[in-house]
């Protein structure tokens, strides 16, 4: 037997064993509800236009769309280009500043030990944790349009891995509580493994008791199944522990593009993304307007030998 088909077998060995780690009480079957509110559904993206050692141009943008009874009724995107810059001021942190396109964010200076164990943290780290910042602080501003009992949902998770984070989401769930509104995420992908290190998300598919599904984690975590076609589960959390909106989600799960995931973070997804086309034509305008292309080459150069070979 070669490599490749010993491989194949200890893979079917994996996926095929049974596991009973399931609580199958934690298991709720997902009933219709008469919730007729507004779900804002939200999501940020963003592309490198720059890219040296010392500092980095980045095109930002965060899109929301606002859904009641299954049909769009206002979307807004907001975009930015962040320059990330390494400073030293007695020790070595980074300072993003924002050059407004229609929205204006906030100067954020980010110590590096805040935020990675290692010596040296990329500027992409940089870059996302400022465009998560202003995700979060959009969706804070953007709890005018909603009601009492209206929802939020965001793609991804609602942990806050850092203080940056944890300032923006302090003021977004203390306005959220102030206005009963419901904040949440949902994660299209989870690394969560079983005791016996199986893959949480496969081994709770294995053992579904019904066609859509929410199973417990703890009061504000949930795993989910949200069209019986579909062949995802996903994270679910909820700061108020309330699993209701999950019927609304379902309904708005049905487009056959992805089904079994809301059509609404499709849509955020979608015009939130930055495509390459898009960064290649803000870069070539950057480097055909700056006045010193020569000296921005000798830093680009030190991270670009790579792409030469590539290309080879």
């Amino acid at each position: 037997m070669d490599a490749l088909n010993k491989i194949l077998e200890k893979v079917n060995q994996i996926i095929s064993t049974p596991n009973n780690e399931i609580d199958q009480s934690q298991y709720k079957e997902i009933n219709v509800s008469d919730f007729n509110g507004k779900i804002l559904f939200i999501d940020g993206g963003n592309n490198e236009i720059i890219k040296t050692p010392s500092f980095s141009v980045h095109l930002v943008r965060v899109f929301y769309c606002i859904y009641q009874n299954n049909k769009r009724i206002k979307s807004e995107k907001k975009e930015f280009y962040l320059l990330v810059k390494a400073v030293n001021n007695e020790k070595l942190s980074f300072e993003a500043e924002v050059f407004p396109i229609n929205y204006e964010f906030d100067v954020m200076n980010i110590d590096p030990e805040e935020i990675s164990s290692k010596q040296n943290p990329d500027i992409g780290e940089i870059v996302n944790i400022v465009m998560k910042c202003a995700e979060i602080k959009i969706a804070t501003e953007s709890i005018e349009h909603l009601d009492a009992g209206d929802i939020i949902v965001r793609d991804g998770d609602l942990k806050q891995i850092n203080k940056y984070e944890k300032a923006y989401f302090t003021a977004l769930l203390q306005i959220a509580d102030n206005n009963n509104i419901t904040i949440t995420a949902l994660a299209k992908t989870s690394d969560l493994l079983t005791d016996k290190g199986d893959s949480f998300s496969a081994t709770l598919s294995k053992n579904q008791p019904y066609p859509t599904w929410f199973y417990t984690i703890d009061d504000q975590t949930y795993f989910t199944k949200l069209n019986p076609k579909s062949r995802f589960i996903f994270k679910f959390q909820t700061h108020t522990g309330h699993t209701d909106i999950l019927s609304s989600l379902a309904e708005n799960s049905k487009d056959p593009v992805f089904i079994g995931y809301p059509y609404g973070l499709i849509e955020a997804d979608k015009f939130a993304r930055v495509s390459n086309r898009e960064t290649e034509i803000a870069r070539i305008k950057f480097l055909t307007k700056t006045k010193n292309k020569e000296l921005l080459e000798n830093y680009q150069n030190a991270l670009s030998a790579h792409d030469v070979l590539d290309n080879i």
